[in-house]
């Protein structure tokens, strides 16, 4: 009897649950030994995040391309944290289903472990706890979240060249504090108050830049940033295309202050400069898919204001927002299908106090979560 991948995926499953990596979901476990047809995806829970097996047998013409490519497709659809792609060696198919298990523990596997990160993983060897270590390494990468620390390393350089860019120039930092519904009763701010406005200014620019940089994947009439860069007016173009987007696509949100904010500008060759600098970064933080998946703008905002009481801000952390939320939507109070991707549409939840969205960000990642695990 040849045995299909998904019953030693998940006989792998349970070994990693063994050695304490890993939650199987009981339908996985009843599928497999009830041999179902129509057996589930194997996604589990690996430590707080979804891992993805996904396997091949060595007898399989390009086992280890096929294996990763199915991985690190999981990763990319949002799916998966962590795609794992296993290549089990020749004669596993052939095992009878008792002795699986022990077979499995002491087999040479070939695997690849992959993330966000844009660097092709590399095919290891070894066994079992092998694995179950190479995944412990990969967990504490992941949550010390270094894509999304360099991302916000890139923003802060190029959001701090914006704002010297405008020192002096107290006319348009009066003129960005009033487009941000920031200004002082009597027109004047501090050099202390006019960094800080500057400074969410160019947040708020950035932002417009990357979301534009994404939708031009997808909407044939944006133009992606490259076509705008080191053209004869940037800024100028810039605001004419965001225009264009509010008047013919939409995304009022994010591009209609964005635009305000650019025709407030006196331009100089240091803006210039300093504006194409953003649309550089801007491109570089797409390319980082990792730093993309997780609330970047929120962290960014937190951090490059000198003084937050003087725009009244009080932020939410992250890790407070992302256990708020999944405490919020646990256990069985809400009588919402997960599952159905409609009733997951009509699913409303209001942040009342919204600043830079730290807490519906964490809301749509736990809707998303709750939607994989019943599905």
């Amino acid at each position: 009897m040849r045995l299909r991948q998904e019953v030693v995926n998940v006989v792998l499953a349970q070994l990693l649950e063994e050695r304490g990596l890993a939650a199987v979901p009981e339908q996985i476990v009843r599928a497999v030994l009830h041999d179902q047809t129509a057996m589930p995806d194997v996604i589990i829970d690996f430590e707080g995040l979804r891992l993805a097996i996904e396997a091949e047998f060595a007898s399989t013409h390009n086992a280890e391309e096929l294996a990763t490519e199915k991985a690190a497709k999981r990763v990319e659809q949002g799916l998966a944290h962590i795609g794992v792609g296993v290549i089990y060696p020749v004669g596993m198919e052939s095992q009878e289903f008792a002795g699986l298990a022990d077979e499995l523990s002491r087999a040479e596997l070939r695997f690849a472990i992959v993330t966000d990160v844009p660097e092709p993983p590399p095919v290891m060897r070894g066994r079992l706890d092998d694995l179950a270590e190479a995944l412990r390494r990969t967990y504490e990468q992941l949550i010390q979240e270094e894509a999304v620390s360099k991302a916000v390393a890139v923003l802060e350089a190029g959001i701090e060249r914006f704002a010297e860019s405008f020192r002096g120039q107290t006319g348009t930092s009066e003129r960005f504090s009033s487009i941000l519904g920031a200004s002082r009763e009597n027109g004047l701010l501090t050099d202390r108050q006019c960094n800080a406005v500057n400074r969410v200014s160019a947040l708020v620019l950035v932002n417009a830049m990357i979301f534009q940089e994404i939708l031009a994947r997808y909407e044939g009439r944006v133009m992606g940033l490259r076509h705008l860069r080191g053209g004869p007016d940037t800024i100028s173009q810039l605001a004419d295309h965001w225009t264009f987007i509010l008047d013919n696509i939409n995304y009022y949100p994010i591009f209609n202050i964005a635009r305000n904010l650019l025709e407030a500008i006196a331009t100089s060759a240091d803006v210039t400069a300093a504006i194409e600098g953003l649309l550089d970064d801007a491109l570089r933080i797409v390319e980082w898919k990792a730093a993309l998946r997780h609330d970047l703008m929120g962290r960014v905002y937190h951090r490059v204001l000198e003084e937050a009481k003087y725009l009244g801000a009080y932020y939410t952390s992250v890790p407070a927002a992302t256990l708020l939320a999944k405490l919020a939507l646990s256990g069985e109070s809400w009588s919402v299908d997960w599952s159905d991707p409609s009733a997951v549409s009509n699913f409303r939840m209001a942040d009342l106090a919204c600043g830079t969205g730290t807490l519906l960000m964490a809301v749509a990642d736990a809707v998303i979560d709750k939607h994989i695990r019943a599905c």
